[in-house]
């Protein structure tokens, strides 16, 4: 069986890239502004967000919404320290499928952890 990762990882990517876009277009119809950067609460209805280009943003409202999206947690059962181990982002970007592949957890509330040797 062979798999061709590069375009997996690309396909992948597009994606990703094209939910974001979408989203993020469909904001503004919603009367909703969207501030890339980290944030932190400066007061109860305040936000200051340190800007991808160096600068800062300081907005108040009734209601702050900060979509920190997931990541991943580590795998944190005995031994697994000794073993290459995956998860659901770097996965995606292998360059060669493993010769073996044990997957634990997913969903929500568990995020995919994969192991493989």
């Amino acid at each position: 069986m062979s798999v061709d990762l590069a375009a997996v990882r690309e396909r992948k990517r597009a994606m990703v890239a094209g939910g974001r876009e979408n989203y993020a277009s469909r904001l503004p119809q919603a009367g909703l502004d969207l501030v890339e950067g980290e944030a932190r609460f400066t007061g109860p209805k305040t936000v200051e967000i340190a800007l991808p280009d160096g600068g800062t943003r300081e907005i108040g409202a009734s209601v702050i919404v900060i979509d920190t999206g997931t990541r991943p947690r580590q795998l944190t059962i005995s031994g697994a320290q000794s073993v290459p181990v995956l998860d659901s982002t770097s996965i995606m970007e292998l360059g060669e499928l493993p010769e073996h592949l044990i997957t634990l957890g997913g969903g929500y509330r568990d995020p995919l952890v994969t192991c493989c040797g």
